[in-house]
């Protein structure tokens, strides 16, 4: 199987279980931690 198909695949397997709103979110949130991270430190610093 080639690395291409194999990246397919599982794409396909993400879009079919996981719910598009969820990963989303999920970046939305991982954004938010890395502002955060970078951003606190500043102020407090």
């Amino acid at each position: 199987m080639s690395g291409r198909t194999w990246y397919r695949r599982m794409r396909d397997w993400f879009k079919d279980n996981v719910p598009e709103r969820l990963v989303f979110d999920g970046i939305a949130v991982l954004v938010v931690i890395a502002v955060l991270a970078i951003e606190l430190p500043r102020l407090f610093g």
